[in-house]
């Protein structure tokens, strides 16, 4: 904007409020009231944009802008119908905005045949017509909006070559690549336009969060200090900047700048969730709980980063012995309930991934094996400990199991028995792998193969009987 505008705005602002707050009736042009409400709306102060818009269309009830203005928010919250009668209300139902309303419902109906169709018809079927390129543009951001990425693309691409140098559809054509997950024609696509306008810090910020998705962290550090070399103060790349250490294990964040960024923007909920998986990672729980509510305070309900939160939250309240809590959480975001028991489980997987056996361990330990007549938690337990090739670390769990499990007959038998080679009670081992040919030999094969590699898998408890033979039998535990 500029300063003349900037300067006409602030001025009409403060007008605009201080009348407001004095009560007194007062009188203000639409097209003044319109600017405010858009600055309301890009701060984020919407009760303040539907307040100005109200008193506006009180002023000036048949404002062709302001209903438009007010059917666009209605659709926003997603009151289609209401939306839908005021545009009906409309004098001129063949302006650009109405059949651009027009567009988006039928993506919103998902009908993306019918919407191409219609922004053909509407727009380019007419040879007397001077072309409006921009429409394209506008219906790759809606298609973007809605999910249709690849729509998006072959829209962009009917725009005609005089358009190759714009920075704003290299950035939609790259988002839609990026959704796609073709980030080779992603990047190309930036690539270009960088060549054409290495000063653009907006594309190398596009680039940097492209690169990023493919978690090629020290590329997208480099994109991103090119768009900070370029502008210092661009907000998005510092941002960028945060996600990219937050994200990759071999930088170290800095916290307190992470902090100074979210107190200025403390409903970036995506920093937040970032924030916070970092410090789960840290084993800094309370911490990160804090980040994961920060980030659940303002995160839509209908997105998927809902889900991820208020997982990380439950992982932390079982973490803290807190299962009931943690269920009810998870109950939240996924369709069944999920058992005390089974976050044992999962946790036991994380502590795994994140290179922390003797906590995964643990958690495996709390599963109640005691009431388990089936087996099948043996089982579970088992299974989990052998491709996870831990032996040594959870000894004392493994005599548990092997003791709760002695008449299993299920897909966790060879497991079973591969845990009774491990710890070297060969008699016990002898007995289960015995079984476990005759009931699951194939995948008794896959576990036993690379230690029995000359023998077939009938053979094998004969192999196994040989190194009792070769062993001391009081070496069995069991």
């Amino acid at each position: 904007m500029a300063k003349n505008e900037n300067d006409k705005l602030n001025y009409i602002l403060a007008e605009y409020e201080e009348k407001i707050k004095s009560g007194a009736p007062f009188y203000m042009d639409a097209c003044d009231l319109m600017d405010i409400v858009d600055y309301y709306e890009k701060a984020g102060q919407d009760y303040d944009a539907e307040a100005c818009l109200r008193f506006a269309l009180r002023l000036h009830p048949d404002d062709e802008q302001l209903l438009l203005t007010k059917a666009y928010r209605l659709k926003r919250d997603g009151r289609w119908d209401e939306a839908e009668q005021v545009v009906r209300s409309l004098p001129s139902q063949d302006s650009r905005e109405v059949r651009m309303f027009r567009f988006e419902q039928l993506l919103n109906d998902m009908l993306p045949d019918e919407a191409e169709a219609y922004v053909e018809a509407e727009f380019f079927s007419s040879a007397a017509v001077a072309i409006d390129y921009d429409v394209y543009i506008e219906a790759a951001e809606l298609y973007l909006d809605y999910g249709f990425f690849e729509r998006a693309a072959v829209c962009l691409k009917k725009l005609p070559p005089s358009f190759s140098g714009d920075a704003h559809v290299a950035e939609l054509l790259a988002e839609a690549y990026g959704e796609l997950d073709n980030y080779e024609a992603a990047e190309n696509v930036l690539n270009k336009a960088l060549d054409a306008n290495p000063y653009a810090d907006a594309l190398w910020v596009r680039l940097s969060e492209i690169q990023l998705k493919k978690n090629d962290y020290a590329a997208a550090m480099d994109s991103c200090n090119y768009a900070l070399a370029v502008d210092a103060s661009n907000e998005q790349a510092i941002r960028q900047r945060l996600c990219i250490t937050l994200s990759d294990e071999k930088m170290k964040p800095s916290l307190d700048e992470v902090a100074v960024f979210l107190k200025k923007h403390p409903a970036d909920y995506n920093l937040f969730q970032l924030l916070a998986d970092y410090l789960y990672g840290e084993g800094r729980f309370a911490e990160a709980l804090e980040a994961y509510k920060q980030a659940n305070r303002y995160c839509p309900q209908d997105t998927p980063e809902k889900q991820r939160i208020i997982t990380g939250m439950a992982f932390i309240y079982a973490r803290g012995g807190n299962l009931k809590l943690a269920c009810e959480c998870l109950a939240v975001v996924y369709p069944y309930r999920i058992a005390e028991q089974e976050l044992n489980f999962h946790l036991a997987d994380l502590d795994f991934e994140a290179g922390k056996p003797a906590d995964a361990v643990a958690f495996l330990s709390k599963v109640d094996l005691s009431s388990d007549a089936s087996g099948m938690n043996a089982q579970r337990i088992a299974v989990v400990l052998c491709e996870r090739r831990c032996f040594a670390e959870a000894e004392t769990l493994w005599y548990k199991v092997l003791k709760a499990g002695l008449k299993v007959s299920g897909m966790g038998l060879p497991h079973m028995a591969m845990g009774a080679f491990q710890l070297r009670c060969f008699k016990l081992a002898l007995f289960l792998i015995t079984r476990a040919c005759a009931l699951h030999p194939v995948m008794t094969e896959q576990l036993f193969s690379p230690i029995f590699p000359y023998a077939s898998v009938e053979d094998y408890p004969k192999e196994m009987e040989w190194l009792i033979a070769k062993y001391d039998s009081d070496e069995d535990k069991a």
